[in-house]
């Protein structure tokens, strides 16, 4: 039997259905006539599976909410139930069309009749918003033309079900919202919205009534999502030039990425299209385009100041707390830092820039359509322009004449050129290796120091020659090797045993005498700057200051904050006193634990946990989970099915990378306690075990001799798979017994990268990512066999995780989400499909930043929080100045 025939008998007795009108996301609608008042009405009926879910008591319990909406442009409730398993609601037959009907007519609406419309549209916002009542879905088709003026339908019905079905709608697959009109908080998966989403929808039907189109069209829902997410509307005057200024200005208003740009109600947004269509002054109006006219004066100035990258009206001028003074003159770039625009394929994949030694560019690394090449901006240019000669370069540095540039490459190259142009020379060839620590350094003494390796650097004359390799008694990170001028000193950073994002600390090396000391603990880098005062960055991206000696080295006197908000990935400065930084966009600590279903729609786990969480992990049930959180240190966390969060393990300054054994109340981590002093051991790392349920003693399973950092156990117990730091060979997969004979097995030991173990739940097979291919990829080997390596990825993956029958393996390829079916004996990989957009969730190259569901429709995944601002770049003119009037 059919829905239609299921409905018509069912609700015989008091309506005749006399046939369908049309069928959308959630529901069908059918033309009844109503026997009791003698009228026709309009019957929606949701899908039957969406009905199933969600439950007839919840449902009809909260529809009634918008029963009590009376307005001239509100489609009233008339009726709801249950009838036959079938949820339902009434409504009156509107006889006229829907907005989308009219504008698959006609494209583009009269200027006044599109205004008109909006207005009504926001006039009966603006009267459910009073009552606390969202729309969350306005929509050409949900907007009815009943003798011209509009009737805004389905008021709350979005929010009913979402309400009444909580969880359960990922399981369905369903999306409450369409794409083209969703506001960015409801893309990204937010479930506490307000009245400012609507007004993005509405501004969204304004915006395609007077162009003909959404602001953001694609071929998939993921495709317009990230549009969405991460572009702006093109403006309405391009595309229609009679769209008078002051209605563009409304308009692109209501489209504002963050809600508090957006008009005030939509009160307020139909005031000022009203004014608008009266030829009011808009004066009033500068909220969410006052960044954009300071652009456009700014880029008249261009050539006074220096720029970044990108088109001109991407700057503005500004002035930052931590850095206001009289002699200092700050410059804000716009755009995220250091993504050229160049062409539409442009892509950051390293916020790696540095500063000419006299001002005049700027040099960075970037991915343009896929090529990864060293970029150019010059002083006074509007656009970045590529160098040519530096493919696959990165890590950039200047020599201290500014006369060339040195840079490494992804295949373990060093070479430099002349910033004027011709070709590059080789210096050496490193071969294929671990590019996780990269970092170089052009001394006044014409020679190029750069890491080699974990504990060693190698120097070697810029003019070609021998190399000569300088041991460290401390390992480097990747970042940073910074010269001090007028002396033999260099300020590098690293670590005493495992390093992490939340352990490192600067070093000075003496190249002369082959000496090495503490600068600062728990740093993120150190610079000495001309001005006489050393520099170094904390993790909550404050940048201190204190006078020191080139030679020491040593902090001279109580040291001040200097600046705030910085992102030290990214930091130099001329010799004249001209600093360049990235921001922070401030969401690190506000990143949220998410299911996302195979088709990318996403809930939250839990609304009220926001921190900065790291490798999430599920317990094989589904039912509970672990996760990082990140400050100071890491600590453990665990939430439990009936949502109780608690700490868990012991005070250690780093503990992270959970897997939960088979028994679902085993968790083994990694954690180190030690600090980074030349004196400590390095067996500053181990894997732990620890019974969630008694929180008894902290068993350890493994100590590294210079670091262990994940672990993975077969379910009968019988073998520990990890990954462990070698001196010779760098990252490797290792294995050993639990039980009787504990020596190590060579899982994986080559010269190569390996990373991100992975045992299928049965403990069959064992998957990990290695980039002996000169990129990552994912592998996969019978075990504890070992046979039957087959890899499974092409064109570069990480992150591979099992589904819990084994049958499936997930893993992050091409920005994407993919899934492989894998035969177990022999190892055979059958069709590999996309699944969603990772964009907008954390990505990691240690350890997967996500876990699959037990039901294996579902991933555990941390979204990156929506930034309060976009993060940028941002130059200070004469700061070295101001340093000294506050540091004298």
């Amino acid at each position: 039997m059919t829905v239609y025939e299921q409905l018509r008998m069912a609700l015989a007795e008091r309506y005749t259905v006399e046939r369908e009108l049309g069928a959308g996301g959630m529901a069908t609608v059918y033309l009844a006539h109503d026997l009791k008042h003698e009228r026709d009405v309009a019957i929606k009926v949701l899908h039957p599976d969406l009905g199933a879910a969600l439950g007839a008591e919840r449902f009809l319990s909260e529809i009634k909410t918008t029963a009590k909406l009376q307005h001239p442009h509100i489609l009233p409730l008339l009726d709801s139930g249950a009838a036959d398993g079938l949820l339902y609601y009434v409504m009156p037959y509107v006889r006229g069309e829907t907005l989308r009907a009219r504008l698959d007519r006609e494209r583009q609406l009269p200027l006044d009749d599109a205004l008109r419309i909006a207005r009504e549209v926001a006039g009966a916002l603006e009267h459910a918003h009073r009552q606390g009542i969202i729309h969350r879905d306005i929509k050409p088709e949900n907007i009815l033309l009943q003798d011209g003026a509009a009737v805004v339908a389905d008021f709350g019905i979005a929010l009913a079900v979402q309400t009444a079905g909580g969880a359960r709608l990922t399981q369905t697959g369903l999306s409450l919202g369409t794409p083209q009109y969703m506001s960015p908080e409801q893309a990204m998966g937010e479930r506490t919205i307000d009245a400012r989403s609507d007004i993005y929808a509405l501004g969204a039907v304004a915006y395609e009534m007077l162009t003909g189109e959404p602001p953001f069209t694609g071929a998939s829902t993921q495709a317009i999502v990230a549009k969405v997410l991460t572009e702006r509307p093109t403006s309405l005057r391009t595309v229609r030039d009679t769209v008078p200024e002051p209605v563009e200005r409304v308009v692109l208003q209501a489209l504002a990425k963050l809600p508090a740009d957006r008009p005030l109600s939509a009160g307020d947004f139909a005031r000022r299209l009203e004014e608008t269509s009266t030829n009011a002054a808009s004066s009033n109006f500068a909220t969410a385009q006052s960044v954009t006219r300071r652009g456009r004066l700014v880029s008249g100035l261009v050539g006074l100041c220096v720029g970044i990258i990108g088109i001109a009206s991407a700057f503005f001028v500004g002035q930052r707390s931590a850095s206001a003074s009289p002699s200092a003159s700050q410059i804000v770039l716009w755009k995220q830092a250091f993504a050229p625009l160049l062409s539409p394929g442009a892509q950051v994949v390293a916020s790696e820039g540095v500063m000419a030694p006299d001002g005049s560019s700027i040099v960075f690394a970037d991915s343009l359509g896929g090529r990864l090449q060293l970029f150019r901006k010059l002083r006074g240019e509007t656009h970045a322009t590529p160098i040519p000669g530096t493919d696959n370069a990165v890590s950039p540095f200047f020599s201290p004449d500014g006369a060339s540039i040195g840079f490494l490459t992804t295949d373990g190259k060093l070479r430099r050129m002349a910033i004027a142009g011709g070709a590059p020379v080789t210096l050496y060839d490193m071969g294929s290796t671990n590019f996780a620590f990269r970092a170089a350094a052009w001394l006044e003494d014409n020679t190029i120091v750069f890491s080699s390796g974990e504990f060693a650097l190698g120097r070697i004359p810029a003019g070609g020659g021998a190399l000569q390799t300088l041991r460290m008694p401390v390992r480097l990170r990747w970042t940073q090797i910074n010269a001090v001028r007028g002396t033999s000193n260099l300020l590098v950073l690293g670590c005493m045993g495992g390093c992490s994002s939340t352990r490192s600390s600067v070093y000075a090396y003496d190249v002369a005498t082959n000496r090495t000391w503490v600068v600062r603990n728990d740093v993120l880098g150190a610079w000495y700057a001309p001005s006489g005062h050393l520099l170094w960055g904390t993790r909550e991206g404050v940048l201190m200051a204190s006078r020191a000696s080139a030679t020491t080295l040593k902090p001279e006197g109580e040291p001040i904050a200097a600046l705030d908000g910085v992102e030290f990935g990214t930091f130099s400065f001329s010799t004249k006193g001209d600093l360049l930084y990235a921001a922070l966009s401030g969401s690190e600590s506000n990143r949220q634990l998410v299911w996302v279903n195979r088709q990318g729609v996403v809930a939250p786990v839990d609304s009220t946990w926001h921190a900065h969480f790291e490798y999430p992990a599920l317990s094989p049930d589904g039912r509970s989970l672990a996760v990082s959180i990140m400050g100071s240190g890491a600590e453990l966390w665990l939430r439990s099915g009936d949502g109780a969060r608690r700490q868990v393990g012991q005070k250690r300054q780093l503990q992270w990378r959970p897997f939960w054994e088979a028994d679902g109340h085993s968790l083994l981590f990694a954690a180190s306690a030690a600090t980074d002093t030349l004196s400590d051991s390095l067996n500053a790392t181990e894997l732990l075990r620890t019974d969630v349920a008694t929180q008894g003693m902290l068993q350890t399973v493994l100590r590294g001799n210079t670091g262990v950092y994940e672990g993975e156990t077969t379910p009968d117990g019988e073998w520990l798979v990890y990954r462990a730091d070698e001196f010779k060979t760098g990252s490797n997969i290792l294995a050993r017994r639990l039980r009787g004979d504990s020596s190590r097995v060579e899982v994986s030991t080559t010269a190569a990268n390996e990373v991100q173990v992975a045992l299928s739940p049965d403990g069959t097979r064992l998957a990990f990512a290695s980039n002996e291919s000169g990129q990552h990829e994912v592998y996969v080997m019978e075990f504890p066999s070992l046979r039957g390596r087959v890899k499974v990825s092409n064109g570069g993956a990480l992150e591979p995780r099992w589904s819990r029958d084994s049958r499936e393996l997930f893993f992050v390829s091409g920005g994407s989400l993919k899934s492989a079916l894998i035969a177990p004996s022999p190892i055979a990989v059958g069709e590999i499909r996309t699944l969603f957009p990772v964009k907008g969730f954390v990505r990691a190259r240690n350890r997967a930043e996500y876990d699959v569901h037990a039901d294996g429709q579902r991933f555990l995944m941390i979204k990156v929080a929506p930034s309060t601002g976009v993060a940028p770049a941002v130059l200070i003119q004469g700061w070295f100045d101001m340093l000294r009037e506050r540091v004298p």
